[in-house]
């Protein structure tokens, strides 16, 4: 992390696993969603936490069977989807199961609470636009300070 912030998740980082590519491989302390502004302080003086992007991969076996732990709703709707897949009525068991699925975030559902995981930190030059004051970071703007995309008109009110 660059600063404090408070409107992403954070990665605490354990012992070193291996490397890959190159980039060293850590086992996950923990999972922290959103911190408030004094945990995000604490954090990023501590030198053991990543932003957590929100970009995971993992074997479909392994991310069903913390599905069935922590979220057996969602397990069980997810594998009635699964089961139909192929079959003639999978549109029709889409439609059906999707809307009933609890409305949880990954994050909050799985990441918090599951074990047995690990993070390789890289600096992709990823950004969370999450704010107009990120937005404006990563756009070019002309010498007003205006950003425009495509057509656009600015107009400078006389003083």
């Amino acid at each position: 992390p660059t600063f404090a912030h408070t409107g992403l998740g954070y990665v605490e980082q354990g012992e070193s696993l291996a490397a890959a590519g190159g980039q060293p491989v850590f086992r996950v302390v923990r999972f922290v969603e959103k911190p408030d502004l004094a945990t995000a302080e604490r954090f990023l003086a501590d030198g053991r936490h990543s932003w957590n992007s929100g970009l995971f991969a993992w074997r479909v076996d392994r991310i069903m069977d913390e599905f069935a732990r922590h979220m057996p709703e969602l397990h069980a709707g997810l594998s009635e989807i699964a089961a139909a897949f192929g079959e003639s009525d999978a549109a029709t068991t889409l439609q059906r199961v999707f809307p009933t699925l609890p409305h949880q975030t990954i994050d909050y559902g799985i990441m918090e609470r599951a074990e047995d995981i690990a993070v390789l930190p890289v600096d992709i030059g990823w950004t969370d636009i999450g704010s107009w004051a990120t937005l404006l970071e990563v756009l070019d703007s002309d010498g007003s300070g205006n950003v425009i995309r495509g057509r656009g008109l600015t107009v400078t009110p006389d003083t």
